[in-house]
């Protein structure tokens, strides 16, 4: 891209960022649940527990009600430090506590007696298991969505490493160009837990992406961009409607207090492929395959533990060859020798008086071959339109490659706003541009 374009293209996301209007979207977030209890099992009313995301700081506080249990609500996605306090109990403090999108993790405590100078840490008990729904599904999260080798980077093929998805027609032979230029019917094409394919809902920030037309799936996400990909299959929450197979949801990346970023160039070039069945066949060369997609990500802190950014960019530029077949009229047929085991019948001609005068029933041409006086003249005129075989019979036999070059450039803007212990303000902008 020259300088203008890039800078027309900054600046279409700075304001689409700014202008986007507000849109009643699923909710993304997770919660935490847990009960706190002393060395006996007798419950710990009034304890004050502290929930600190340690990517961004922010804090979140409670106190246990009557039955030692506490509650945080509507969390960011991330990983978190459980802090328990109360008088005549050692401080308790629980490490790697990750929320999960639309997950509530259940941590309890159990308190030792002490001085509360004293610190019980705990980090290496078993990983967490959510027990609050009865949801089925799976969630790929953080660096497994990142760098999991998928076939043109198309983060939908992510749902393959759920039980109980099938993968239909297309989906993993697809790629992230073809999805992203219109074939979003084959991109949401997966069988969830026996339901009907291509009938998902799929979300991104809790914001639909299917589209009127056949439910296709109208915006594929880069890849790095995807903090959280989760997936629903039975037992589905009543906040989903319109849907007969699963739920998809995903999280993009939020900014945290430390700078981070990567850049990253995936490259498929022609030279490194076999050739295909039908191509080889017919003595073509290979079908072109070059296909580039670069960009990167950037994410940090406007100030620290109170504002956040995160951008992504995705640039692709493909040449992508394809082998098709077709049947053509061989030489002997364009002369009219029909070669079929089925005799060929005469439908009969028009007189001199231009009347179509039709053929006793059952009559046949001889031996399968049509007078030259009997070939339409306009239909004479179009063999010369037709390619001649390059291949042998008289059915699929000419195949050509055909080349096609599609180009993308794509965008995501992120900003997260903790504006207080209780309001959060995030806007995300999503942008492709051909």
């Amino acid at each position: 891209m020259d300088q203008i374009s890039i800078f027309r293209h900054a600046a279409l996301v700075c304001a689409l960022l700014l202008l986007t209007p507000t849109l009643q979207s699923q909710q993304t977030s997770g919660s935490s649940v847990g009960t706190v209890t002393d060395n006996t099992g007798a419950v710990v009313s009034g304890a004050a527990v502290t929930l600190t995301n340690v990517d961004t700081g922010d804090r979140r506080t409670a106190a246990t009600n009557a039955a030692g249990d506490y509650q945080f609500v509507n969390l960011v996605p991330g990983n978190y430090r459980l802090d328990v306090e109360s008088s005549g109990f050692k401080h308790f403090i629980r490490t790697q506590v990750v929320i999960q999108v639309q997950g509530s993790t259940r941590v309890d405590a159990s308190l030792e007696l002490g001085n509360v100078s004293e610190t019980v840490e705990v980090s290496s008990q078993a990983a967490l298991v959510e027990t609050q729904q009865a949801t089925v599904g799976q969630v790929v999260a953080g660096r497994a969505v990142a760098e999991l080798p998928l076939n043109g980077r198309n983060v939908f093929n992510l749902l393959a490493l759920s039980p109980g998805v099938v993968p239909q027609g297309g989906t993993q032979a697809s790629n992230a160009v073809s999805g992203m230029n219109g074939n979003g019917f084959s991109t949401g094409n997966y069988q969830i837990s026996g339901g009907i394919p291509n009938t998902g809902a799929e979300f991104i920030d809790g914001a639909p992406i299917n589209n009127g037309y056949i439910n296709a799936i109208s915006y594929i996400p880069a890849q790095d961009s995807i903090q959280e990909f989760r997936i629903e299959a039975n037992a589905i929450g009543p906040e989903f409607g319109g849907t007969t197979n699963g739920v998809v949801t995903m999280v993009t990346k939020s900014g945290t207090n430390g700078f981070h970023g990567s850049a990253y160039d995936f490259l498929r070039n022609t030279v490194l492929n076999a050739n295909t069945f039908f191509s080889d066949q017919a003595h073509l060369k290979r079908p072109v395959l070059i296909q580039n997609q670069f960009g990167g990500v950037i994410g940090g802190p406007i100030k620290k533990d109170k504002l956040f950014f995160f951008g992504s960019y995705i640039g692709i530029r493909a040449a992508i060859g394809s082998t098709t077949t077709y049947s053509v009229p061989t030489a002997a047929e364009e002369t009219g020798v029909i070669t079929s085991a089925t005799p060929v019948m005469d439908p009969g001609q028009f007189n001199a008086s231009g009347v179509f005068v039709p053929s006793p029933p059952g009559t046949t041409f001889p031996n399968n071959i049509i007078p030259a006086n009997r070939i339409n003249p306009t239909s004479a005129a179009m063999f010369k339109w037709w390619a001649p075989p390059n291949g042998t019979g008289i059915t699929n036999n000419y195949s050509v490659n055909a080349t096609t070059k599609p180009v993308l450039n794509q965008y995501i803007a992120r900003l997260d706003w903790n504006a207080t212990e209780k309001q959060r303000i995030s806007a995300v902008t999503l942008i492709t541009i051909p």
